[in-house]
C-alpha cells in the first residue's frame, strides 16, 4: 500500500522562526518554492509561510520598519495553517487532506513528528502518472549524468594526448627542457636536464622550480610563471640553475604554455641551454658596441659578474 513517505518530497527546505525575513525572501527565490514549513527551535511547526504571506510581511516591515522585530516569527500573524500527516498515511487519506489544506501542502512528518518530506499536488500527479514517469524521469537523469561523465572523460583524454605528445617530442631533444603545473610542480622533464643537473632518470619529477633555481632568482621564477599563465608565454631571459651537488650553471631560457584541446593551462614547457663564457663574452662584445647601451643590459652583465662571486 503506497503511503504519504511514498510520495514525498524528502528533504524539504523547512524555515527558521529567528530567520530573518529578508534572507528568506533571498531563500524563496534562490530555490523557486511557493512556500515552506516555519519551525521553532524546538521543532514545532508555527505555520507555514507561502509568498503572498511573505509578501505581505515583507511590505510591512519596510513601510513599518523593525521596531518590532524583523524575524519570521514576528509575523506570525501572516502564516498559513500548516496541515500535517504522518509518514504511514494511506494515499487515498493523503489525497483528502490535500485537498481541503489551505495551503494546497501537506507537511509529512515522521514518528517523532520531526518533518522529514512535503507533498504538493505536483507529487500527487506524479503518482497519478504512474511509475513508468517516474522511471521516465529518472532514466532522463541518468542520461544527463552519463552524458556530462563523457565530455568529462573526453576533456582529460585530450589533457593526457598533448602530454603524450609532448613527451615523444622533447624526451631525446638535446637541450634541457623541463614543464611544471600551475604551482610550479615539475611535471615532465627530459633526459638532458636530468643529464646536465646531475639527477638520475626521472628523479626530477615532483620537484619545483625551487630545487632547480638559484634562492636569488626565486621571486623572477614566480614571476615568470604567473606572467605564463597569464600570457601564454615568458620572453626569453637569464637564469641561474642549481645541480644536485647544488653548483651553479648560468642559462638562457624561453617559456610558454602548455594547453588541451580545450584551451586549458596544462603546464609549462620551457627550453634551456648552458651559457659559456666565451658566448658571454661575444654577447658583451655585440652589445658594448651599440650605438646606445640599454640599462636592462648593463644590469643583466652587472648581476652575471655577481653571481660568478
Amino acid at each position: 500500500m503506497k503511503t504519504a513517505k511514498n510520495l514525498m518530497t524528502k528533504d524539504p527546505i523547512t524555515v527558521p522562526s529567528g530567520s530573518e525575513l529578508r534572507d528568506q525572501v533571498r531563500s524563496f527565490i534562490d530555490n523557486n518554492i511557493s512556500s515552506a514549513p516555519v519551525i521553532s527551535p524546538v521543532g514545532e511547526i508555527l505555520g507555514t509561510l507561502t509568498e503572498l504571506a511573505l509578501i505581505r510581511a515583507y511590505l510591512t516591515l519596510q513601510m513599518h520598519g523593525p521596531h518590532n522585530g524583523s524575524k519570521v516569527v514576528h509575523f506570525k500573524e501572516f502564516l498559513e495553517p500548516s496541515t500535517t500527516v504522518k509518514e504511514d498515511e494511506p494515499v487515498t487519506e493523503v489525497i483528502k487532506s490535500l485537498i481541503k489544506a489551505p495551503t494546497h501542502r501537506l507537511v509529512v512528518q515522521n514518528s517523532a513528528s520531526y518533518v522529514t518530506g512535503i507533498i504538493s499536488p505536483k507529487d500527487i500527479l506524479g503518482f497519478l502518472a504512474g511509475e513508468d514517469h517516474k522511471n521516465s524521469l529518472l532514466r532522463d537523469e541518468l542520461a544527463e549524468t552519463k552524458k556530462m561523465l563523457e565530455n568529462i572523460k573526453e576533456k582529460l583524454k585530450d589533457a593526457e594526448e598533448v602530454l603524450q605528445n609532448y613527451q615523444k617530442v622533447y624526451q631525446d631533444a638535446p637541450t634541457m627542457m623541463h614543464s611544471v603545473d600551475a604551482k610550479g610542480k615539475i611535471i615532465m622533464a627530459n633526459k638532458k636536464i636530468h643529464e646536465i643537473l646531475g639527477y638520475k632518470p626521472g628523479e626530477l619529477l615532483g620537484k619545483t622550480l625551487y630545487d632547480i633555481y638559484a634562492k636569488n632568482c626565486h621571486a623572477e621564477d614566480s614571476y615568470g610563471l604567473k606572467r605564463i599563465i597569464e600570457n601564454d608565454y615568458h620572453n626569453s631571459t637569464y637564469s641561474t640553475m642549481m645541480t644536485k651537488k647544488q653548483q651553479k650553471i648560468r642559462v638562457d631560457i624561453a617559456s610558454s604554455a602548455l594547453k588541451d584541446h580545450h584551451g586549458k593551462f596544462i603546464g609549462t614547457i620551457s627550453v634551456a641551454r648552458v651559457i659559456d663564457s666565451d658566448e658571454l663574452l661575444r654577447t658583451l662584445h655585440g652589445v658594448l658596441n651599440k650605438d646606445h647601451v640599454q640599462k636592462e643590459d648593463l644590469e643583466e652583465f652587472l648581476k652575471l659578474e655577481h653571481e660568478k662571486v
